[in-house]
Order: structure tokens, then C-alpha cells, then sequence
């Protein structure tokens, strides 16, 4: 993706793509009016992660965390419920623990309780994908929980779910999600 950026963004003179960890980089302090972090804040040290976009930003700039959270309708809840069997029989505590996340239900801001940040925002968009088995498969297969399966556990774990949706649910999964762009200012 750094590539791609570098590429993309070549002819402007104030861009630089840099590829190192939040928690190690050297960054300015108060130098960036825009902080933003896509998908990827559940993987930032959650003891430092906070005070790295404070720091980052200038007073009353903007931190933006943007991530996709799925969600599970009561009309779309059959597989989910059901597919944990295979979790249970292939990959025993890989299993979902707990109720699913209903729609109503998103997680508070990553930013609440912070006295770095004020005037928190979270605007949420709905969104769907129906997938068959074998893009499912496919998907799956990219998740870091699967893919650091030994790789006859994985192959087993994604047969049997590809099995279950062939069997009993016509070939196909519908994921729901609502996009979030959770936003703050920081503070003076």
C-alpha cells in the first residue's frame, strides 16, 4: 500500500509515506492538523495509542479512527449462531463467546474518557455483502486468527464451514457492518 501511495502521491511536495509503528516513529509534535487511523486501531498499543494522536496533532486538530464493525440482525442471525458448531469442532475456543453485537449496539467512542480530546462524534453507515461459499472461504481464509492455524487445522476449519453454508444455508453469507468514522478535537 506504501508503494501505491508513494506512486499516487508523487508530484505533491509536501507528502511524505512513511512505513513504521505509531509507537516508534518519529513525528513532530503538534505538526498534523488530520490524524487518522483506518481499520487498524485495535492493533496500536492501547497504553500509548491515545497520547501518539494527541501529540501528533496541533490544538483543535482533528483525530479520525475509521473501522467497519459487524453487526447481527435477528433475521441474520441463524448462520452465525450455527456456525460456531464448526468453531467448536475444529478449533475449540476459537468459538464466539457471548451475544452477538445487534445493530443499536456500537462500541463507545475509542476517544471517551480522554481529557486530550473533546467534541467526539461517531457517524455510522449501515452496510451489507452477500458472499458465496467460496469467496466466504476466501475471505476467512485472510483473517489472522485462521491464517495462523497450523495449515491441516485451517483446511479443516474452512471445509466445514464451507460445508455448513452449502448444506444449509443456499450457497451464500451476508455479512452486516456500520462503518464508523469516529472523530475528536484536540485540546488546547
Amino acid at each position: 500500500m506504501a508503494d501505491v501511495a508513494r506512486r499516487n502521491l508523487a508530484s505533491y511536495n509536501n507528502v511524505e509515506v512513511r512505513t513504521e509503528r505509531l509507537e516508534e516513529a518519529e513525528i513532530d509534535p503538534r505538526s498534523f492538523g488530520l490524524v487518522t487511523c483506518v481499520q487498524a486501531w485495535h492493533w496500536l498499543d492501547d497504553e500509548t495509542r491515545v497520547q501518539r494522536f494527541a501529540d501528533a496533532l496541533y490544538a483543535h486538530g482533528t483525530a479520525a479512527i475509521i473501522h467497519n464493525v459487524q453487526v447481527t440482525p435477528e433475521d441474520n442471525l441463524a448462520f452465525w449462531v450455527r456456525v460456531q458448531d464448526v468453531y467448536r469442532k475444529h478449533t475449540p475456543g476459537m468459538e464466539h463467546e457471548g451475544a452477538f453485537r445487534k445493530p443499536d449496539d456500537l462500541p463507545e467512542h475509542p476517544l471517551r474518557g480522554s481529557e486530550l480530546f473533546y467534541d467526539l462524534r461517531q457517524i455510522g453507515h449501515p452496510w451489507r455483502w452477500t458472499l458465496d461459499t467460496a469467496d466466504y472461504i476466501g475471505l476467512c481464509a485472510t483473517h489472522s486468527n485462521k491464517a495462523a492455524l497450523e495449515p491441516d487445522v485451517r483446511e479443516r476449519l474452512l471445509a466445514g464451514i464451507g460445508e455448513l453454508i452449502e448444506a444449509e444455508f443456499g450457497g451464500h453469507v451476508t455479512e452486516h457492518y456500520v462503518a464508523l468514522a469516529e472523530l475528536a478535537r484536540r485540546g488546547a
